[in-house]
């Protein structure tokens, strides 16, 4: 309200007129319900159909000095919680418990809707071949801002002890999207090959920073290993056999801790057995193959592989694929 200056208009007009300015709403309710401002300024945005995100203090979070003392403005505030939630009329209402799960939730939401709304078209347009120059570096921008939020949002996770597991998830969803769903259009965009490898290589120090946070947090520590896989896979198409390897090696001991709280997990075991059997593959790529260092590499991925597809056949294909590299390397 400060920043509306001087009008002749009330508070309640001033504020309903600002949502004609926006794109989105953006609803935080604690424990107060106040002058209704908030209400009115939901139900103006939901007639403009505007994309809501309502965020709901936990109740046993909120300090009765911290409630409306009138009686009848906290069955206000009950009623507009339950017209939130109305499974015919509603939407879905995220619930928080501290500041920094609130942030994490917003910032996660934020992100994912800016993706859909502006990245993906743009990204779109990428692939189809047809940006601009000028475009192309704006995209590269753009893509520069969406990796910086990621950065932020992660470590907010990091340090922020009383975030809970879901919201976490949450964070890592947000991830997800630049990681994967952007760089698998970005492969088909000319002169985007080191902005995909830059992509993969800003999530790696925060997602470090999660996994020392949590040590057991099995999603931070996939991402770790996928994150490496990716930097190294980037490197390879550079034909940068000594930096691809080391990649894949730090890809290989994300792997071998995820293994170690769960060795009976199949996914773990198929993982762990390909960082070997990539690390052998730039053995025997590099311009001086090493055959030896490529076999040995081969054969540590056997008992995983192995392993892999006793617990799920799915994994049959790479367990053949490394079976198929020791007998040749053995042979020669």
């Amino acid at each position: 309200m400060e920043y509306f200056g001087s009008d002749a208009a009330t508070t309640r007009a001033a504020s309903l007129d600002a949502i004609n300015d926006c794109e989105l709403y953006i609803g935080i309710i604690g424990g107060r319900y106040g002058s209704g401002i908030m209400e009115a300024e939901y139900d103006a945005a939901r007639v403009r159909h505007l994309p809501c995100f309502v965020y709901v203090k936990a109740a046993v979070s909120i300090r009765e000095e911290e409630r409306d003392k009138e009686p009848e403005k906290r069955a206000l505030l009950e009623r507009l919680k339950q017209k939130l939630r109305d499974q015919q009329t509603g939407h879905l209402v995220s619930e928080f418990a501290t500041p920094g799960e609130l942030v994490v939730l917003v910032a996660a939401n934020l992100h994912n809707w800016l993706f859909e709304r502006r990245l993906s078209p743009v990204l779109a347009s990428a692939r189809a071949g047809t940006l601009a120059e000028d475009e192309t570096r704006a995209l590269g921008d753009a893509l520069d801002r969406f990796a910086d939020l990621h950065r932020q949002l992660l470590e907010v996770v990091s340090v922020e002890a009383q975030v809970p597991q879901e919201t976490r998830r949450q964070a890592l969803d947000m991830l997800y999207k630049l990681t994967y769903d952007a760089r698998e259009q970005l492969k088909r965009v000319p002169g985007m090959e080191e902005r995909r490898e830059e992509i993969a290589s800003s999530n790696l120090r925060v997602l470090e920073r999660l996994v020392a946070a949590s040590a057991q947090d099995h999603e931070a520590l996939r991402e770790l290993a996928v994150n490496w896989r990716l930097v190294a896979e980037t490197r390879v198409e550079r034909k940068d056999w000594n930096g691809a390897r080391a990649a894949f090696q730090k890809s290989g001991d994300a792997c071998a801790k995820l293994l170690k709280l769960a060795p009976q997990n199949a996914l773990y075991q198929r993982d762990y057995a390909i960082s070997h059997y990539n690390v052998g593959c730039m053995y025997e790529s590099q311009s001086v193959p090493d055959e030896k260092a490529a076999l040995r590499e081969y054969k540590s991925a056997l008992p995983s592989a192995k392993r892999a597809a006793k617990l799920d056949s799915r994994w049959q294909g790479e367990l053949d694929q490394i079976q198929t590299a020791v007998a040749r390397l053995r042979r020669a």
